[in-house]
């Protein structure tokens, strides 16, 4: 039930997530920063990709609504005649 549990809860805060993509990135070459720190793929502490929802979700991260943070992210992703060169 545990296993279940959490993967209902990462569904949920993946679709509250304010961090939508613009593009399908390959999973494994995304990059993320937070004012200007590297963030790890973790769900303990730093981000994840939900592709179910395309964006990024960010673990143990303290944002506050009061201070503008910087988030950057970088990915590679496939180009082809169905999705060219932006």
């Amino acid at each position: 039930m545990g296993m279940t549990m959490d993967l209902i809860l990462d569904s949920i805060v993946a679709q509250a997530s304010p961090l939508v993509l613009a593009h399908h990135p390959i999973s494994t070459s995304i990059a993320a920063s937070l004012d200007n720190g590297p963030l790890w793929r973790s769900r303990v502490n730093g981000f994840d990709y939900h592709a179910s929802t395309n964006s990024l979700v960010f673990y143990g991260q303290s944002f506050s609504p009061d201070v503008i943070s910087e988030v950057i992210v970088s990915y590679r992703r496939w180009v082809t005649g169905a999705a060219p060169v932006d």
